[in-house]
């Protein structure tokens, strides 16, 4: 089973586990062609037609041909090479991403997250026997801890666990992958049951290598409520860490 986030197995907490699972080319005969008119003219009749393209306009000369065909080669590889370069983006993806562990909640039945007016439907999700904390396998949503505190509890209710995938190969960026971009001082929206709870960012993203101490804020549940995110990030390793490290936002409920 995939420890996507460093989770706590003995403990079950998600909390400091590691988790690492971790040709002959043919050979061709080459040889150099003769000399190829690339018009199929012969030397007799360049030479009996030297004369004649000085009055031909120049698009239609041979050699002009040469030269735009050689100019549209060019743009061509420029091109294929920007796609190439496009398509890049997702180098590193992952792949193969394990199930999450249904989790549930009597008092809450739906929740939504919103951030720069961009939505994303949160599941609910616990530990797996292993004490792994999994994201749904769908990138486009999220996966609301649901043995942390509701977002937006009063009360000595403790932090509000909210996991994504950063990517997948085949889907593409995940909305967890804007986790990242948070800055402090920025707004996250959490709809329980279709009531806004509003977060402030308290500080930019932190970076925790996989399988070394979490924040405190990740496994607290006993402080004032906070919401605490947590996604992939780091150096693409792949096997079964994806990535090398976690990236983990803190965020306070707007009174």
């Amino acid at each position: 089973m995939t420890d996507q986030f460093g989770s706590d197995e003995t403990g079950k907490e998600p909390g400091n586990a590691p988790g690492y699972e971790p040709g002959i080319d043919p050979e061709t005969e080459t040889g150099a062609l003769g000399h190829v008119d690339p018009f199929g003219q012969d030397e007799d009749q360049a030479d009996g037609q030297a004369e004649d393209l000085q009055s031909v306009p120049w698009w239609k000369q041979p050699r002009m041909y040469i030269a735009a065909i050689a100019l549209i080669g060019v743009i061509a590889l420029l091109v294929i090479g920007q796609i190439n370069r496009n398509d890049s983006t997702l180098d590193g993806a992952q792949e193969n991403l394990p199930t999450p562990a249904q989790g549930s909640r009597g008092a809450v039945h739906e929740m939504e997250m919103l951030i720069d007016g961009k939505s994303a439907p949160i599941d609910f999700v616990q530990l797996t026997d292993q004490g792994s904390l999994i994201p749904p396998t769908d990138v486009s949503r999220l996966g609301w801890y649901s043995a942390s505190a509701i977002p937006g509890e009063k009360g000595a209710a403790g932090s509000s666990v909210i996991t994504g995938h950063v990517n997948e190969v085949d889907q593409g960026d995940g909305y967890a992958a804007r986790f990242a971009d948070l800055k402090a001082g920025d707004t996250v929206t959490v709809k329980v049951d279709g009531e806004s709870r509003d977060f402030t960012v308290s500080k930019d993203p932190i970076q925790v290598v996989k399988g070394a101490q979490m924040p405190e804020a990740v496994n607290d549940a006993v402080g004032e409520n906070r919401l605490v995110l947590i996604t992939c990030g780091g150096e693409f390793v792949g096997g079964t860490l994806g990535y090398a490290d976690n990236i983990i936002v803190e965020a306070t409920p707007v009174r």
